[in-house]
């Protein structure tokens, strides 16, 4: 087993492949709201005649499912898409490491031990939210704090992990996320989704990323995370687009998820809804015209609406 030691001696980054990236978690298999991201950020690539390239996300290790990704893949294979470049996240663990480390270093980040209920607390007794309406991850408590540093004040001793928070602009710490947690000690390293995402995103330098409309508020966060990552390489370039799809819902308005019955290519199957069947429905509802948009120098565009029902859907 790899120490923390060995993970810093290596940069593992991810490849700069560019293309169109699509990013699976591998905890079951695809929804047909997934089916419908994977074939949408497929067509981009082959529209764009650019790599098509899946990033299976397996960082969440207690979520992981043993064979999913084999399943998802599978399942995508009987659409007829086939990634150019296939990528397993957690292959880019001590690249997570080395940033981390060098963003303590710059003093970009900072240790909290929080609990949950005290950012609750916190958060439900401050005046006023952001004046763009966004929801304050954080209150700021612990920016100013200087935990895990020499002369720095006790943690708590109730605390078995800290988190770790990325400073955003707001001097008030109210966008501060969790991008990552370790012991108390420093033995343990584990990035959070923002963390993760934001660095392989970097590194692969996409052209297109296709995400899921429940993801548009990563946008923010993930770019708050790259700006830092071009300032510490002295690097400037533009941020990859990104196309957010339709959420597919239950009919009542619920998210579908990966243990929602009757949703899944086998279910389907069973029920006399093929991959051809499926991917007719998918063309109705897709409007093709997106796929030969120039963006008209937007970074980001979306289908309307938002999302749509399983009834609506076909």
């Amino acid at each position: 087993m790899s120490t923390l030691q060995d993970l810093r001696s290596s940069n593992h980054a991810a490849p700069q492949t560019g293309g169109v990236r699509f990013a699976p978690s591998p905890t079951g298999r695809f929804h047909v709201g997934n089916l419908r991201t994977a074939w949408i950020s497929w067509k981009f690539a082959k529209a764009l005649n650019i790599p098509w390239v899946v990033r299976y996300e397996d960082i969440d290790r207690p979520r992981v499912l043993a064979g999913a990704q084999e399943f998802q893949a599978s399942d995508m294979r009987e659409f007829g898409m086939k990634a150019d470049v296939t990528l397993i996240q957690s292959e880019f663990y001590p690249r997570h490491l080395e940033l981390f480390e060098r963003a303590r270093t710059e003093g970009a980040v900072y240790a909290c031990d929080c609990s949950r209920k005290d950012v609750l607390n916190a958060l439900a007794g401050m005046a006023s939210a952001p004046n763009d309406g966004r929801v304050p991850a954080y209150s700021g408590h612990c920016r100013h704090r200087g935990l895990a540093r020499e002369g720095g004040p006790t943690i708590n001793p109730g605390i078995m992990s800290l988190a770790w928070r990325m400073k955003m602009p707001r001097e008030d710490g109210q966008d501060d996320v969790i991008i990552a947690r370790t012991s108390v000690g420093g033995e343990h390293f584990v990035p959070a989704y923002h963390w993760a995402c934001a660095i392989d995103d970097f590194d692969g330098a996409y052209d297109l990323l296709v995400r899921s409309s429940d993801l548009a508020h990563a946008l923010v966060i993930q770019r708050g995370i790259q700006e830092w990552l071009m300032k510490s390489h002295g690097l400037t370039r533009d941020f990859p687009r990104v196309f957010h799809t339709a959420l597919i819902t239950q009919n009542d308005g619920h998210r579908l998820e990966k243990r929602t019955a009757g949703v899944t290519l086998e279910e389907l199957k069973l029920n006399g809804i093929d991959p051809a069947k499926l991917i007719s429905v998918f063309e109705k509802s897709f409007d093709s015209g997106l796929l030969s948009a120039a963006f008209d120098g937007l970074r980001t565009l979306e289908e309307a609406p938002a999302s749509m029902t399983l009834a609506t859907l076909g």
